[in-house]
């Protein structure tokens, strides 16, 4: 950083403890952030205050909370939960107004956050960047609302260097249902051609995004050292597990290819069924049990339900094998989850289905982190030798599995990862400071 005392604003709907996928993000970003800026406030949503917490997302503050007038609010915060349930999202008129919120202007008014939150947030905001002297923000898509709070801020306070950031795409082609397409795009460049740097976290979704600003940073959801197996924590079990953790998107990710595999190689006698344990952690184990039914799986399987960070992490590292599910279209690939990270870090194989396109992106990161394979649907035969060899290597062990290599993940984990972003926010910087 090229100014002497940096100090960060982060604005962020839902931020650490809220048990939600988007909040380990927010997590690393504040820990690590802590090494470049000399404070780092925060600006969230009142429903922090509401939704579950995760004690392994602790932080030893409290953010600053201001009230948000949306639908979420109205209608989940009941059952402290911050995501719309499967079920709900299958009913036709949930659908379409989960997609009418999702677009300009109705996400600023009543989607995430909503017109009561972008004010109030951008009030407070010109309160905290007056008083604690802030240089820097960093807000991020999903929800639109903290962007608009940080457009608002740019423009109120010229010198701020913001980073808009994307850990998913508001105009996606792999989801090309969209209300008013034309005008979302307008919204969309007006709005983050104001940031200074956009980071996202894949070059799949990088791509995207040049459509709409020059700079763009990959800041991809790195591994948190201090979860990362060491060879002394070897976990050893009585069953052949085969784990899923995560939200599961019909349409999108497919699980059948790993099912119709585990299927054939037990009706062949090459799998004893009483060896294997099919796990699965998450919101959404009532699709996930419709599809075990299909191919007879029922038998072997358990749903873990909802589990905290600690829970999840000490499945991934007991599992034989963890499940990736994800997709890929023509146009678009890179579609990393941050369950990736977490399986890495696990250093157990990772099993890897993408449906639709193949994606390169996925493909290379597991090759150079010799941590598994990626899967598509014309490669049943290879899924059933990957899972056969995998059995077969548990078995010689006496019921344990060799570690992926940790030398090969230190490029992807966190420390390394934001050095890099630091490095090039600071040569941003000094071309700006020189041009003007």
């Amino acid at each position: 950083m090229n100014q002497d005392q940096p100090r960060l604003l982060m604005i962020a709907y839902l931020f650490p403890p809220v048990q939600a996928v988007s909040t380990l993000r927010w997590y690393h970003l504040y820990q690590e952030g802590r090494r470049y800026f000399s404070q780092i406030t925060v600006i969230s949503a009142r429903h922090w205050r509401y939704l579950h917490h995760d004690p392994q997302l602790k932080l030893a503050f409290e953010p600053h909370l201001i009230p948000a007038f949306d639908l979420r609010g109205l209608t989940l915060l009941r059952q402290n939960r911050p995501y719309v349930p499967h079920q709900l999202k299958q009913r036709p008129w949930v659908n379409h107004l989960l997609r009418l919120l999702d677009a300009f202007p109705f996400n600023l008014l009543l989607g995430d956050g909503g017109i009561v939150y972008i004010l109030r947030g951008y009030h407070l905001g010109v309160k905290l960047v007056k008083k604690e002297k802030i240089t820097h923000l960093i807000s991020s898509f999903r929800p639109y609302s903290d962007h608009a709070i940080a457009w608002l801020l740019k423009w109120r306070f010229p010198h701020l260097y913001w980073i808009a950031d994307f850990r998913d795409l508001h105009i996606d082609p792999s989801r090309p249902l969209m209300y008013l397409p034309t005008l979302q795009r307008w919204f969309n460049q007006k709005i983050i051609k104001r940031a200074s740097l956009v980071t996202t976290v894949s070059e799949g979704l990088g791509q995207q995004l040049r459509f709409f600003h020059s700079n763009i940073y990959v800041l991809r959801n790195g591994i948190d050292p201090h979860s990362s197996v060491a060879e002394n924590d070897q976990q050893v079990g009585s069953k052949f597990v085969i784990a899923y953790t995560g939200s599961l998107y019909p349409g999108f990710q497919n699980p059948a290819l790993l099912f119709e595999a585990l299927f054939n190689l037990m009706q062949n006698g090459l799998l004893t069924a009483a060896d294997v344990q099919l796990v699965y952690a998450g919101k959404d184990g009532d699709f996930w049990q419709k599809e075990l039914e299909v191919w007879n799986l029922a038998s072997i399987a358990i749903d873990r339900g909802m589990l905290s960070l600690q829970d999840a992490r000490g499945l991934q590292q007991q599992s034989c094998l963890n499940v990736l599910l994800s997709w890929a279209t023509p146009d678009l690939q890179g579609i990393l989850t941050g369950k990736l990270y977490e399986y890495l870090a696990a250093r157990k194989p990772i099993l890897a289905l993408v449906e639709g396109a193949k994606d390169p992106e996925l493909e290379l990161i597991l090759e150079q982190t010799q941590s598994g394979r990626v899967f598509y649907a014309a490669d049943l035969r290879e899924l059933e030798i990957f899972i056969l060899t995998a059995y077969r290597n548990w078995q010689k062990t006496s019921g344990s599995m060799p570690l992926n290599p940790a030398d090969k993940l230190q490029d992807f984990t966190w420390p390394v990862l934001m050095d890099r972003l630091a490095e090039t926010i600071g040569l941003l910087e000094n071309t700006v400071a020189q041009s003007e």
